[in-house]
């Protein structure tokens, strides 16, 4: 169980970084 949730953290970490790189940095300074 605390092992799914760590991964389920680490792909949403890894997500988030994916998407910052494909994103702009302005729109990503407006969500943040």
């Amino acid at each position: 169980m605390l092992l799914f949730g760590f991964q389920v953290v680490r792909g949403v970490f890894s997500l988030s970084g994916i998407t910052a790189l494909f994103v702009p940095d302005r729109l990503y300074d407006t969500q943040r």
